[in-house]
């Protein structure tokens, strides 16, 4: 996002080149282990179509010119030519969606330099995550070996914090690696909760100075809305309108091409967040969504869908049961709230986005059944995020695949390998490479 930031990142990587020996270098996999050539056919696998639907000794033929996938079945004559693969007794799945992360924003939380996701101010509308997105980060091949093949790289930082980008995981720079940008306008509400003892004579103040804070920024959010309202009416009737770079981002929002993605967990946050999209007119996407079943009936009616912003997390409030967290996937389920499952976010969770699928086995346990949790890291973002090319396997749909030894969300599944629109990437990483130098070193 930043230039000067991106220049002094250069310069040092190109200054490291210099003083490391070659043999040293080059330690991260090409992001692409094949090409495409001729029809790839994965034989007797469990296909797991990602809505549902499981084909059992399934076959699944793969275009991998164009990167899409043209057969999905239980009988097929092998065709001249085909690369066959035998996948019996493993698993086909779907590459799965991390739909809340700063992967490939953010390399070292420690180190300022490397964290290039957010921006000075508080309304930067115009800030794009696929410009900043760094195609060489070590981060991609660790989150790329639990089987994600795709990422929403979102913005943070201010209130409207800017607009993030889909970006799969296999590619040599960023225009190569989106799927989709801008996917979202991202919204970061100040949070209403106030942590006070209880009966502390401050907590009223603090509450007031929250609430006038939280209406503060939401007002301002609402003048940029309609300021781009009316400078988008001015520049379509007359072209000799100044342009203006900020509101000029909010083009999308206005027609809903783009949509407002409002990060909030609080009832009280959720319900202004709620009644300003409305009266705004802007569509919804809501992120985190702790306290979202209390307003199922009108984001259900409103076809609001959920980002869940982390499984593995506390209860927010001071009575809540210790599992509210864990059952909520499953308590939006039978309410009727379309949702998908995503982690935390921000720069200290990105290391760890791995763990993505544990988050959605976790939702298993206490109460959400299993391939309903899978789609929800898979087909659902694709669906919320826009990108119905991808998340499921299906004839005409890309070709992003991963194939293991069983289900991604045990413990004990290994992935054993990964196609993204039809080629094959590496699942070599950084954490392989060190356990390998390792083990050679305790042999000598």
């Amino acid at each position: 996002m930043t230039a000067l930031v991106a220049l002094h990142l250069g310069a040092a990587s190109v200054l490291g080149s210099l003083a490391v020996p070659v043999a040293a270098q080059g330690t991260q996999s090409p992001p692409e282990s094949s090409t495409a050539g001729a029809p790839l056919l994965l034989t007797g696998a469990t296909v797991h179509v990602g809505d549902g639907r499981v084909v059992e000794r399934g076959q699944v033929l793969v275009d991998t010119k164009r990167g899409t996938i043209t057969f999905v079945g239980p009988d097929l004559e092998s065709p001249p030519g085909v690369e066959r693969v035998d996948c019996a007794g493993k698993h086909l799945w779907p590459a799965m969606i991390a739909a809340n992360t700063v992967v490939g924003l953010t390399e070292t939380e420690s180190v300022r330099a490397t964290r290039d996701f957010e921006e000075t101010g508080d309304l930067t509308p115009e800030v794009r995550a696929d410009t900043a997105f760094h195609p060489d980060s070590t981060l991609i091949p660790v989150t790329r070996s639990a089987g994600i093949g795709y990422v929403l790289a979102v913005p943070s930082g201010g209130l409207v914090a800017g607009q993030s980008a889909l970006m799969r995981l296999r590619g040599w720079s960023p225009s190569e690696m989106v799927v989709r940008a801008p996917v979202g306008l991202h919204v970061h509400l100040p949070s209403m909760l106030v942590r006070a003892r209880k009966g502390s004579p401050d907590a009223a103040e603090k509450a007031m100075k929250a609430r006038a804070e939280r209406d503060r920024r939401m007002h301002a959010f609402e003048r940029l809305v309609l300021d781009a309202k009316d400078y988008v009416r001015a520049r379509d009737a007359d072209a000799k309108t100044p342009y203006d770079t900020r509101l000029e981002a909010m083009r999308g929002v206005i027609s809903k091409a783009t949509r407002v993605f409002v990060h909030a967990d609080a009832l009280a946050d959720i319900q202004v967040a709620l009644d300003r999209t409305r009266r705004l007119d802007v569509a919804m996407v809501l992120v985190g969504g702790y306290d979202a079943p209390l307003v199922a009936g009108e984001l259900a009616a409103r076809d609001i869908p959920v980002i869940i912003a982390g499984v593995h997390r506390l209860p927010m409030h001071r009575d809540d049961p210790y599992d509210a967290p864990f059952t909520l996937p499953a308590r939006l389920r039978g309410l009727g709230v379309r949702f998908c499952i995503a982690r935390a976010g921000g720069s200290f969770e990105a290391p760890h986005e791995r763990n993505l699928p544990f988050e959605a086995a976790t939702a298993v346990a206490y109460g959400l059944d299993a391939e309903v949790a899978m789609s929800a890291i898979t087909s659902e973002p694709a669906r919320i995020l826009g990108a119905g090319a991808i998340g499921s396997i299906e004839a005409g749909k890309a070709a992003s695949l991963i194939l293991c030894s069983g289900n991604p969300l045990e413990l004990t599944t290994k992935v054993e390998r990964m196609w993204l629109d039809g080629r094959e990437v590496s699942l070599d990483n950084r954490h392989e490479e060190l356990r390998r130098r390792y083990e050679s070193k305790s042999r000598r």
